[in-house]
């Protein structure tokens, strides 16, 4: 940031069935021999194109409260203002966002 303060821009996400995956994918091709004479550590990182980690972005609290949709693995639907209990009320009005879209009062 422009102030020096770091900023986090994504967080890490292990998908660890694509990981589970290419192990056991890798067993039955015959590449795993666990008795292999001068057997070594296997370095499990493969890199973030191999789709077993990726990066997810960040969202503030704003840009969370403005949210809008649902991941498509959530069934439900997100509450309105009023169906919301006192402590979310205040702590929405402490981080400035008791006004935003879908939550008037």
């Amino acid at each position: 940031m422009p102030d020096g303060s770091l900023q986090p821009l994504g967080l890490p996400v292990w998908r660890w069935d694509t990981f589970y995956i290419e192990i056991v994918r890798s067993i039955f091709d015959g590449a795993w021999d666990s008795d292999a004479a001068g057997a070594r550590a296997v370095n499990y990182w493969w890199g973030m194109r191999s789709g077993a980690e990726e990066i997810d972005l960040v969202y503030s609290p704003k840009e969370l409260m403005e949210m809008d949709w649902l991941d498509e693995c959530v069934e439900g639907a997100l509450p309105h203002y009023d169906e919301l209990d006192v402590k979310t009320h205040v702590l929405m009005a402490i981080n400035g966002l008791n006004t935003l879209k879908g939550f008037v009062k």
